[in-house]
């Protein structure tokens, strides 16, 4: 593959893009800079994920062409392919083996084509930025380019990933460090893992505790039920509902979302949802495998597995394996789970070592919820 075909057209389009429209978009999305190029002709850049704009924020932020990877889902349709054509970006299967997203991204650097990623590989469920893989600091001691880190704060409360509707709000783009490739050689791959960690690190609740900024919209609190699945209070699954700025469950459990981003309850033992998530880690580390029956069910989902396919189906979780029926009874054991991944809130990607899952609904599924109980049902570490 030629990863030099179109670079100089794509580099155009970018530069004209920044150039023409770039202080208008800073203007609707509310984004705060300081523009910094960086001073190495070609690095690596990495920065936190919370919205599918963040790669236009970035490059407001750097002034300079990178070329992005991205999920292979945004790459599909009519506007996939304008994506594709205009930009280039390396593709990411969810869920899959990342090998030969990694040999483009290594290809790219070595032929002098600056690449950025957002190396949590998903999108935010809770404020906090998420699990970085330590394969990522080895990618930049091996791929002999200079690093840049780069950190959005404000985005998740403008965009939670759970949410139905986006919020009207400011984001605060930061050039936080430039490491050349002579500092990066004289560091050790566990140097280079802490430092991208710390750099990339946002605490959504935290930040908004010391500035207190407002993200204006409506239904505040619908679909936070992605990210709170299971109820603190009865610690029953699937029972959490919302409506409006209100989230509940049938237990008497009710909280109101305000527009700071923080719960306001009586009954809720959380201020904001990142202590909600942070507890249900907790509490489905301590289970472990010690459920007994079903442990949470999704109704009204697409199936898809290779050629099979199969509508309106239920997808029943168990401690040991993941039950869909639909005109017959397909079964995937978690011991067989190679890695797992979603986009946005309609689709969970399993991969599994018979197969590659796709999980659809259209009015959401919680892709953190299956990652979470993969990973403590069968004994992980939660990330």
């Amino acid at each position: 593959m030629d990863v030099k075909k179109g670079i100089r057209f794509q580099r155009a389009v970018i530069f004209f893009l920044r150039v023409s429209v770039g202080w208008f978009l800073a203007l609707v999305l509310g984004f705060r800079f300081r523009k910094k190029k960086p001073k190495s002709k070609t690095y690596l850049l990495l920065a936190n994920h919370n919205s599918d704009l963040d790669p236009v924020m970035v490059i407001m932020g750097t002034g300079k062409h990178a070329r992005f990877v991205a999920s292979a889902n945004v790459l599909k349709g009519f506007f996939g392919g304008l994506i594709k054509l205009l930009f280039a970006p390396i593709p990411r299967k969810k869920g899959a083996s990342a090998d030969d997203t990694v040999s483009l991204i290594e290809e790219n650097l070595k032929q002098g084509i600056s690449v950025a990623m957002f190396p949590e590989g998903n999108k935010s469920w809770d404020g906090e930025t998420g699990f970085i893989s330590p394969r990522t600091a080895r990618l930049v001691k091996e791929s002999g380019a200079a690093l840049v880190t780069y950190r959005l704060d404000g985005d998740y409360m403008k965009n939670p990933r759970w949410a139905k509707h986006s919020r009207k709000g400011k984001v605060y783009g930061t050039f936080v460090n430039e490491y050349t490739a002579e500092q990066l050689a004289g560091m050790s791959e566990q140097k280079v893992y802490d430092i991208i960690c710390k750099d990339l690190y946002v605490d959504a609740y935290a930040f908004q505790r010391e500035r207190g900024l407002r993200y204006r919209g409506k239904n505040l609190a619908e679909g936070l039920e992605l990210t709170g699945y299971l109820c603190p209070c009865c610690k029953r699954f699937d029972t959490v509902k919302t409506k409006g700025n209100v989230v509940f469950c049938d237990c008497g459990m009710k909280a109101e979302l305000d527009e700071k981003g923080f719960l306001h309850s009586d009954t809720l033992p959380f201020k904001e949802p990142l202590s909600w998530s942070r507890w249900e880690k907790s509490y489905l580390s301590e289970k472990g495998g010690k459920w007994q029956g079903v442990i949470t069910r999704d109704e009204g989902v697409t199936y898809k597995c290779g050629d099979k396919k199969a509508e309106n189906a239920i997808v029943t979780v168990f401690s040991d394996r993941i039950e869909i029926n639909a005109d017959q009874k397909y079964v995937h054991y978690f011991s067989d789970v190679v890695n797992m991944g979603a986009f946005r809130t309609t689709r969970v990607f399993i991969s599994f070592r018979e197969g590659y899952v796709e999980l659809f609904k259209e009015s959401g599924i919680s892709g953190i919820k299956y990652f979470t109980l993969w990973r403590t049902l069968t004994g992980q570490k939660i990330y």
